[in-house]
């Protein structure tokens, strides 16, 4: 269980999207960027690609990810990038790759935040950053408290790892 666990902000109730976590759905968009500026992944797994896989791909990470939905799949052509499209009901969603210690940065917005960070916890290397989109949703939090250091960054937006690491982030 987490032993530094950060949250100022309020939490809510939802299950599905709502409008807690910001003003939009890429609310996340400057802090994600400055954690990707920081940290420097060489290597991403992430489950819901967007404007978060451009970012990753900007740095020189070469990025991972998971979509369910073939129309949010983003259409770019680069080596440094790989898609699986896995349904939301199989299996292998939440542990696509073999090999789930094998990535600096772990990015997690999708339809089964609490299995993926569970998988996450489970196989990630002790220096792995990990990344919640909708943080702010109480349902997610039992699974996010698996790791020893718990921030949220902004109020949908949590970073969290196996070890205590500090990023200062300035308060709203």
């Amino acid at each position: 269980m987490s032993e530094i666990w950060d949250n100022p902000y309020p939490t809510c109730q939802c299950l599905n999207a709502c409008g807690h976590s910001g003003h939009d759905h890429l609310s996340y968009v400057p802090e994600y960027l400055e954690v990707v500026m920081r940290i420097r992944p060489k290597r991403v797994l992430e489950w819901g690609p967007g404007v978060n896989t451009y970012i990753a791909l900007a740095a020189g990470a070469t990025v991972e990810a998971v979509e369910h939905n073939k129309k949010w799949i983003p259409r770019l052509h680069t080596s440094r990038l790989t898609i699986h499209h896995i349904p939301l009901d199989d299996p292998e969603y939440a542990k696509p790759v073999d090999d789930m210690n094998a990535y600096d940065m772990y990015f997690i917005d999708s339809g089964h935040r609490e299995a993926c960070l569970t998988e996450v916890w489970l196989a990630c290397p002790a220096h792995a950053v990990v990344l919640l989109h909708d943080a702010q949703r109480e349902r997610y939090h039992e699974s996010l408290r698996l790791f020893r250091y718990v921030k949220f960054i902004n109020v949908g937006l949590a970073i969290a790892g196996k070890f205590d690491f500090v990023l200062h982030f300035p308060r709203a």
